[in-house]
C-alpha cells in the first residue's frame, strides 16, 4: 500500500516558485550532504528533500541521474589526466 503524495505547505509552494540554489556543488567540485550546505531560504531544503524524495520513486530518473553522474565524473577524470600529463616528465 502506498502513502498518498505528501501536500505542499505554503512555504514548500513558495519555494517551488524559486530556482533550485546552485549550492549542491561548490566551485571546487565538492559536493556536500544537504544538511551542511549553505542555504539561503530554510524552505529550499525541504524542496530539495521533497525533489530528492519524487526522485526515488521514478526508477527512470534515478538511471539518468546515475549516468549523468558518471558522465561527469569520466569528464573530472580526463581533464584531470589531461592537466597532470606533463608533471611527470620535466628534468
Amino acid at each position: 500500500m502506498t502513502n498518498p503524495p505528501p501536500q505542499p505547505t505554503p512555504d514548500a509552494s513558495a519555494a517551488q516558485d524559486r530556482p533550485i540554489p546552485p549550492v549542491a556543488v561548490r566551485p571546487a567540485g565538492y559536493a556536500a550532504p544537504a544538511r551542511f550546505l549553505q542555504l539561503t531560504h530554510p524552505e529550499d531544503l525541504a524542496l530539495l528533500s521533497e525533489l530528492a524524495g519524487q526522485l526515488l520513486q521514478d526508477p527512470l530518473a534515478v538511471r539518468r541521474l546515475s549516468d549523468r553522474v558518471v558522465e561527469l565524473l569520466h569528464q573530472d577524470l580526463m581533464q584531470q589526466q589531461e592537466r597532470n600529463h606533463g608533471y611527470g616528465r620535466r628534468r
